[in-house]
């Protein structure tokens, strides 16, 4: 699986009009998926932007989802293709049909960068049942790096997307812990620097990824799926988003992110892979540290 990957890398920085030509049919395929959401009588545009990626079009949950910075969690994320995979693993899908699935899924949502890099990360290293991966000794950082720099090989232009930066970053910090409340506060003290010059991320929104963000991916994007399945399912997703509304309803005052100064150091593209690739060499050292320090 992985030297297959590295061939498809190679043929498309040989031939980079095919990547054109695959992100134009991954363009066409989303805006399929889009046209075909069931017709419910509320909530159908965030029902397409959950479960296809598309452009969330409603204003005031588009800003409360950036405010709480759950946005990545409501639009199409890795997480989407984490929960595929797990629902494919119990049913006992075959490798070949689960992969396939997979890449179709990836396609459908337009190619985005956080499940381009979810899915090398998946077909890399959970999805393959190789051999290679059954004797590979790579720590999960290393195992985080390595999935970015296929990310960057197949899709070179997302180089520039910050939201390829800050997926990996959150993978990065996932790689640390499986403990959700460090993790979530680990996430919000390594996002911050890429905000730099944007915005500045609120402490307030550790606690909407400990407590918001495992409900839009366990309960609504799952009946999101099966509503575009069982369009009869569509009401009770409906109540599902009035859930989702009802937290926000809580809170009427977003002071959870204030802008920053435009212009700061690490809001440049080069930055941003300077400070990923420090962090990459930061856990590098503390890990080499750490067994040495084990060994004797």
């Amino acid at each position: 699986m992985q030297a297959l990957l590295f061939i498809f890398g190679i043929f498309f920085r040989i031939f980079p009009q095919q990547l054109i030509n695959l992100r134009f049919f991954s363009h066409s395929m989303q805006s399929m998926c889009v046209s075909h959401a069931p017709a419910i009588s509320k909530y159908r545009d965030e029902l397409s932007s959950m479960v296809c990626g598309s452009r969330l079009q409603n204003p005031q949950l588009l800003a409360n989802l950036k405010a709480s910075g759950i946005f990545h969690i409501f639009v199409i994320s890795g997480a989407h293709l984490i929960f595929l995979l797990w629902l494919f693993e119990k049913i006992r899908l075959p490798p070949w049909l689960k992969i396939s699935v997979l890449v179709l899924y990836a396609i459908l949502t337009d190619l985005q960068a956080p499940v381009v890099r979810a899915l090398f990360g998946l077909l890399l290293f959970q999805a393959s049942q190789s051999s290679f991966q059954s004797r590979n000794n790579l720590r999960k950082d290393q195992k985080v790096f390595f999935i970015g720099l296929f990310t960057l090989m197949f899709f070179p232009d997302l180089c520039s997307s910050f939201s390829l930066a800050l997926s990996w970053t959150c993978a990065l910090v996932l790689s640390m812990t499986s403990n959700l409340v460090l993790a979530s506060l680990l996430i919000w003290i390594f996002l911050n620097p890429l905000f730099w010059g944007i915005a500045v991320i609120h402490p307030h929104t550790i606690l909407w990824n400990i407590f918001v963000a495992p409900f839009i991916s366990a309960v609504l994007f799952p009946l999101g799926l099966l509503t575009y399945l069982i369009p009869p399912l569509g009401g009770v997703f409906q109540k599902a988003m009035d859930v989702l509304i009802g937290f926000y309803q809580l809170f009427p005052e977003r002071i959870m992110i204030s802008e920053g100064p435009v212009g700061a150091l690490i809001s440049s593209p080069v930055h941003r892979w300077i400070y990923i690739f420090t962090l990459h060499l930061f856990l590098h050292f503390y890990f080499t540290f750490k067994l040495r320090k084990k060994l004797t």
